[in-house]
């Protein structure tokens, strides 16, 4: 199983989130850089992938929504465990 520890600290804008994200959780060239695209690398996972996040600010916009991105890929995808703070 391939375990990601990914810190949200310091990730205020969408531009740093999503370079740190493709960086850390290896996205393809392709990666679109949004959203959207970050659901459609999650639910596209074959290997069984544990994920935690941690340094959620839960006043950032981009945080909750990406968190609920998260959420719905794990929902949709097996293969994904989703660890987070307030679990």
């Amino acid at each position: 199983m391939k375990t990601y520890i990914l810190n949200f600290d310091n990730k205020a804008t969408a531009e740093s989130l999503h370079n740190y994200l493709a960086a850390m959780l290896d996205l393809p060239a392709h990666y679109g850089h949004n959203l959207d695209a970050l659901y459609d690398c999650l639910t596209s996972v074959t290997a069984a992938s544990n994920i935690t996040i941690a340094n959620i600010d839960g006043n950032n916009e981009l945080h909750s929504r990406a968190i609920e991105v998260f959420r719905d890929a794990a929902a949709a995808n097996p293969k994904l465990l989703l660890h987070l703070p307030q679990d």
